[in-house]
């Protein structure tokens, strides 16, 4: 692998991923958990990411063009979808993108007490 290509692509990945900002996410929703299960759900979640990530890089091209979506027509429609939220998040309204419509939020399972690790 050329090193400036391997630079480009962790960069942009660390971008995306941006580990800095979802780390207090991350620790408000295990907010009382033991030690030990947030190293657990850390763990789960890296290595899902990582599947869903390797599964993408190697498939992702082929499962765009069976439904005949180009590239550029995916970076519109995720274009579209940030300006939405940030056009929501401007105005201070709670976007259902962000915190499920009213219908979703009464479907919402009664959390479980820790550890619900399985």
């Amino acid at each position: 692998m050329d090193t400036s290509f391997a630079i480009t692509f962790f960069g942009a990945l660390f971008a995306i991923m941006n580990p800095v900002t979802n780390l207090p996410v991350f620790l408000s929703v295990t907010d009382g958990a033991p030690v030990t299960v947030q190293r657990q759900i850390a763990v789960k979640t890296a290595l899902y990411s990582l599947v869903l990530g390797a599964g993408f890089a190697v498939a992702g091209s082929q499962l765009l063009t069976l439904f005949g979506i180009s590239v550029d027509d995916f970076r519109v429609a995720g274009g579209l979808v940030v300006l939405l939220i940030a056009l929501n998040m401007l105005n201070g309204k709670e976007s259902s993108s962000h915190h499920g419509t009213g219908a979703e939020k009464d479907s919402y399972p009664a959390p479980e007490p820790w550890p619900f690790i399985r």
